[in-house]
């Protein structure tokens, strides 16, 4: 059984354990209402060292993480019940956005992290190269989580299913539904008839592209903040707008659409963004409502602070905002070839 300390106490643990030789594996969490998945990943975490510390999330930041309602159990005794598995020797509670001061203090061999991440996304990878560490991704597939479990558990009419003043979820008309889930194909018949219309020319493709560009390089910036479906990012662009890669997609949409040369062509592209992108901007907002437990309406109403998490590249790649790039690049190199020069 594992005990719950202090950061100061940790650290003098740590140490001897090192100086016996041990190595030291990390994981964190916040561990609300614990099932089969946490115990999997912290078993699979404490195969990757000789003693594991197990980080438990404080209950502002499960707050801030999971929306109003969470957690379901205050921090000491998510601590406890984590302490109580095998797995864990020594568990600590954090009231930090991230681990990265714990990973600085105790400087890990190992970082854990779950199946839902890889080691291109994790964000804590920078601090770990730092340390000299490595990242390890351990446990089970990532179909397992709280969230499924209060939802069940309000389906039987133990609980509630989504937090008080959130609307009941209701089946979506089928043109909200095309237009949310179709419109990448939607998107490139769109280009193709867009592209058989314009007559771009040398200076329509330059004004395009200054147009346009900002608004890749806003993207990128948003894709190396980003994390999806695990919370609301509050950090880069995310401190000033709510959906800078949607933003940035419509610059390099209207930059296209000046580039193309013709009102025609023009009014296709147009016609597109603005069938397309509200409905999923709504779409997107009511999903992470729900599935964040009303952390979403917080941010979105300035209730959440903003985060100093720093920009990624590699959180760049595991968005994989080059389909972005490569796109622009394409639809780029076939006005020119199509530009009367």
């Amino acid at each position: 059984m594992g005990r719950v300390v202090d950061d100061q106490v940790l650290v003098a643990l740590v140490a001897a354990d090192r100086a016996a030789g041990r190595t030291i594996a990390f994981a964190n969490g916040c561990f609300d209402v614990l099932h089969v998945g946490h115990v999997r990943y912290l078993e699979g975490a404490r195969c990757e060292g000789d003693r594991l510390i197990v980080a438990v999330n404080d209950d502002e930041s499960v707050q801030r993480l999971k929306g109003s309602g969470r957690p379901i159990l205050p921090a000491p005794a998510r601590a406890e019940l984590v302490a109580a598995l095998r797995a864990a020797d020594y568990v600590v509670i954090f009231a930090d956005t991230t681990v990265e001061r714990l990973l600085r203090l105790v400087r890990p061999d190992v970082h854990c992290k779950g199946t839902d991440y890889t080691l291109e996304s994790v964000p804590e990878g920078d601090v770990m190269r730092a340390i000299g560490g490595r990242i390890a991704i351990v446990g089970d597939r990532k179909d397992h989580s709280t969230r499924a479990l209060l939802a069940k558990l309000g389906a039987r009419g133990v609980g509630a299913t989504q937090p008080p003043g959130l609307p009941a979820s209701s089946p979506e008309p089928f043109v909200v539904w095309l237009l949310a889930h179709r419109r990448v194909p939607l998107g490139f018949l769109a280009a193709v008839l867009a592209y058989w219309l314009a007559a771009p020319t040398v200076p329509s493709i330059a004004l395009g592209c200054l147009v346009a560009l900002p608004g890749e390089a806003l993207r990128i910036w948003g894709a190396g903040h980003l994390q999806k479906a695990r919370e609301v990012t509050t950090s880069g662009p995310y401190r000033f707008m709510r959906h800078p890669l949607y933003v940035g997609s419509s610059a390099m949409g209207l930059g296209f659409a000046i580039a193309s040369g013709t009102l025609g062509s023009a009014l296709v592209v147009l016609a597109y963004l603005a069938l397309t992108i509200p409905t999923t901007v709504r779409r997107e907002e009511a999903s992470l409502d729900r599935d964040l437990g009303g952390a979403y309406s917080a941010y979105r109403e300035g209730r959440t602070p903003g985060s100093d998490r720093r920009f990624r590249w590699s959180q760049v790649q595991a968005n994989r905002e080059y389909r972005a790039l490569a796109g622009f690049a394409l639809a780029v190199a076939l006005l020119v070839l199509r530009a009367r020069f």
